[in-house]
């Protein structure tokens, strides 16, 4: 790994340290992430120079705590305000105005998520709503699920970046039905610019970090 890259991917950890040691860190995603990073059993890319990978591609680096595996992702498609971003290690995410509806090379992969409601409620819409997944289970079987969300602002707080310490406002979502309960976090700047996220994606895999390169 290069030593920009490296430096980089120790800021993503570092950052989500400093939100995992708040008064109101409640899950336990984010700490694991930290605790991979510091083991060094994170997954680390191929050693190659971002920027040059990157080749002016928008990057952002993704994290799923429960498996090791996190990097730098680049912008590979964009339909909409729909983008997919792959790693070096060719798997794949898919959002929309920053909320995760696919993921692919994952294992148990979300296979598509409505997402409506949240991007709605992030605008300033209806803070409850359903949502609807289909999880793509270990047959290839496609599961699907609907749960009930609420929504909420939780307050301003300060993210630590990569490129420095940003004010975002954090928003909760919490979604439950009979068998599945989560909660999300996102970190949004004046203006609707997402700059971290921590996103429940399947029942295995639980939450994706994510954060602005």
């Amino acid at each position: 790994m290069g030593t920009f890259l490296a430096m980089k991917f120790q800021y993503f950890f570092l950052a989500f340290a400093l939100v995992a040691c708040g008064p109101k860190a409640e899950n336990t995603g984010i700490s694991r992430a930290v605790e991979l990073a510091l083991s060094g059993r994170a997954a680390q890319p191929e050693q190659v120079d971002p920027e040059t990978w990157l080749n002016g591609a928008e990057g952002v680096l993704m994290a799923i705590p429960t498996t090791g595996w996190g990097g730098l992702l680049k912008s590979i498609g964009q339909n909409g305000d729909r983008v997919t971003w792959a790693g070096m290690d060719e798997r794949s995410v898919t959002t929309q105005s920053g909320i995760v509806v696919a993921t692919r090379g994952m294992g148990f992969d979300l296979y598509a998520a409505d997402v409506d409601g949240t991007v709605a409620a992030l605008a300033g819409g209806p803070t409850e709503y359903q949502r609807r997944f289909e999880l793509l289970e270990g047959d290839d079987d496609i599961a699907r699920a609907e749960l009930n969300c609420t929504f909420e602002r939780v307050g301003v707080e300060t993210v630590t970046l990569a490129t420095g310490q940003y004010t975002a406002e954090r928003f909760k979502e919490v979604c439950l039905n009979d068998l599945i309960g989560f909660e999300n976090a996102y970190w949004v700047q004046e203006g609707g610019k997402m700059i971290q996220s921590q996103q429940w994606i399947s029942p295995n895999l639980t939450h994706l970090t994510t954060q602005s390169y």
